[in-house]
């Protein structure tokens, strides 16, 4: 708990607009030709633009705080990225607790939710280690417990400076698999 109250966060998915400041659209496949109706009805253009120097899933973090966009680093962590997403398609990642805050270092989440008293958020077991990306500023990595590299559930944290130095080289390295988009670090 903070004075101004619980802070909490819920990752989504499911948002069709998800906006990335500063990253404008680009043509990633020719749009072919339509021929509008007057039934109307909505055209999914998804596949046809892209943003550049993003090609994994965005997600929308929603936090009391304020909002912030995340890619999934899929190709590095299939794994993690995997097990993120079963939390986020379980409806496990809705109104969490935002339990550690560490400044300059890591705010943490996943483990609670936020209502009085905290409940914890039910475990898909352990998953591996798949360390392979530095722990810097704006990645998210598993939390896990110490002195065992596999242990990684469902907690996760944002690395708020450069802690590469730190997390790299303990516990076989904390598993980087997603990092915040746009201007969601300022």
């Amino acid at each position: 708990m903070c004075a101004l109250g619980i802070l909490a966060a819920t990752v989504r998915a499911d948002d069709p607009v998800i906006e990335v400041p500063g990253s404008l659209p680009t043509l990633i496949a020719p749009i072919p030709e339509l021929q509008a109706t007057w039934e109307g009805g909505a055209l999914d253009l998804a596949n046809y633009f892209g943003l550049p120097g993003v090609t994994g899933p965005i997600y929308q973090v929603e936090t009391s705080l304020g909002s912030f966009n995340i890619e999934m680093l899929a190709d590095d962590a299939p794994n993690t990225v995997a097990n993120f997403t079963a939390y986020v398609d379980a409806g496990h990642y809705q109104n969490l607790l935002i339990h550690r805050s560490a400044p300059g270092f890591v705010i943490q989440t996943g483990g609670y939710k936020a209502t009085l008293p905290p409940q914890s958020v039910t475990s898909f077991g352990a998953i591996n280690n798949e360390f392979g990306i530095s722990n810097t500023r704006g990645t998210l990595a598993m939390a896990k417990l110490g002195g065992d590299p596999n242990s990684a559930t469902n907690q996760w944290f944002v690395n708020l400076a450069n802690n590469s130095a730190n997390l790299d080289n303990q516990n076989g390295g904390f598993t980087v698999f997603a990092r915040v988009l746009g201007t969601g670090m300022s």
